[in-house]
């Protein structure tokens, strides 16, 4: 069994083969070594953090619940991101009605484009918001 040490300071893991004496000074003994430190590191891939105790040893947490504030950035990021797409797509059709080019199938989808938009830019009164929430449902392209 391969010895592993885990450092509090750092957040890392060490083994002596590898860092010899360069380890942090807060380093501590894996009382399992290498099973140990397999089993913290499957912990994260299920999105569990590896955080140490009031000893310093390395134990399993599960990451806090993401803030409304932090839901609410996030879904405005993505919202900002699906302005730019329905700014894209809005474009040409919009070109096309203003130089009276128009058909009458590009009047009809830069309506709904629009109102894609307009649902988008209200997204934060949408009831649910930012925790559970629907997005409006965004245009078809093939009616374009």
């Amino acid at each position: 069994m391969k010895t592993v040490f885990y450092s509090k300071s750092s957040n890392g893991f060490y083994v002596p083969e590898i860092h010899g004496d360069d380890m942090p000074e807060d380093a501590v003994l894996l009382q399992r070594g290498e099973i140990e430190h397999a089993e913290l590191l499957a912990g994260t891939t299920i999105g569990q953090l590896i955080v140490a105790d009031e000893h310093g040893y390395p134990t399993l947490q599960d990451r806090p619940a993401e803030t409304d504030e932090a839901l609410r950035l996030h879904a405005l990021a993505q919202r900002d991101v699906f302005l730019a797409e329905a700014g894209i797509r809005i474009a040409p059709l919009q070109d096309a009605i203003d130089v009276g080019e128009a058909t009458a199938e590009e009047e009809a989808s830069l309506t709904m484009w629009k109102r894609y938009r307009v649902a988008l830019n209200r997204i934060e009164q949408v009831p649910g918001f930012p925790r559970e929430f629907a997005w409006p449902e965004m245009p078809t392209r093939n009616k374009e």
